[in-house]
């Protein structure tokens, strides 16, 4: 592990801004990643912030012409996918750690998405059915993402699944409410493989937004695997206003000295 592991441990979780963290993509980055979740985990404690690792997060990236394709549509399923993802990991974790009277203390939150939902389905009533509707839709869009770049689709009907959209900030912040806590999510996103520059831009979005006193992005990359700093909006995000930097090894540094003698 790293040396200094304590001190970025804390770095990247006991603060809330949006982060990159520099390190090379092996496992022992994704190692000490995924320890924070261990380190900072559900719990009764309310006022500590809680991670939640990914290694995997985006859409894939596939090489086929979207010249043709909607780019309202495709921007659409990379922000639904991206929200759903994240969301049923909370549903899945708060489940696992079993806190008292789950449904009871959700049911606000369960009755303000009822109110969304596609009104052909039954109200959602208990908290597991509404992370397996979170699921269904994080799936939904992933796959008709894929069919609909390879041309296999033209279209997608959200009439098929019972929850169409997710306002993930609004998402966190009345789970939030409903439960006491005063702190944030720390959202570790672990970027092993090629994504689509569609949930890059996505990502990009939610950095970009003043959210991290619900959801905190820390994206882990190697220096120059990040496609754009650009969002959907076509706004970029900057350094020290949007975002911070912390270096998990000397790949960073590297990166400057050769860039230095080119």
């Amino acid at each position: 592990m790293y040396s200094n592991e304590e001190y970025l441990k804390k770095e990247i979780m006991d603060q809330s801004r949006h982060l990159f963290i520099f390190g090379y993509n092996n496992q022992e980055r994704s190692n000490f990643l995924q320890s924070l979740e261990n380190d900072y985990p559900f719990t009764n404690e309310l006022s500590n912030p809680i991670a939640l690792y990914f290694d995997s997060f985006g859409l894939p990236r596939i090489e086929n012409d979207l010249k043709n394709r909607n780019s309202y549509m495709l921007q659409a399923m990379s922000r639904e996918y991206l929200s759903f993802l994240i969301a049923s990991k909370i549903l899945e974790k708060t489940i696992e750690y079993n806190y008292d009277n789950l449904d009871d203390k959700l049911s606000w939150l369960i009755n303000l998405i009822n109110k969304n939902k596609n009104q052909n389905y039954d109200e959602i009533v208990y908290v597991k059915d509404l992370l397996k509707e979170f699921k269904t839709s994080r799936d939904f869009y992933y796959n008709s993402y894929i069919n609909y770049v390879k041309g296999l689709i033209e279209n997608i009907s959200i009439d098929d699944i019972v929850i169409p959209f997710l306002d993930l900030e609004m998402f966190v912040n009345q789970y939030k409410m409903c439960i006491d806590m005063q702190s944030y999510f720390g959202i570790i996103l672990d970027k092993k493989n090629n994504i689509s520059t569609l949930s890059v831009q996505a990502i990009n979005n939610f950095i970009g937004a003043r959210i991290n006193g619900d959801i905190s992005i820390k994206v882990a990359i190697e220096p120059d695997d990040w496609e754009t700093y650009c969002g959907t909006n076509g706004q970029y995000i900057e350094a020290i206003h949007d975002y911070g930097t912390i270096d998990l090894d000397d790949s960073y540094t590297k990166r400057l000295s050769k860039s230095k003698k080119w």
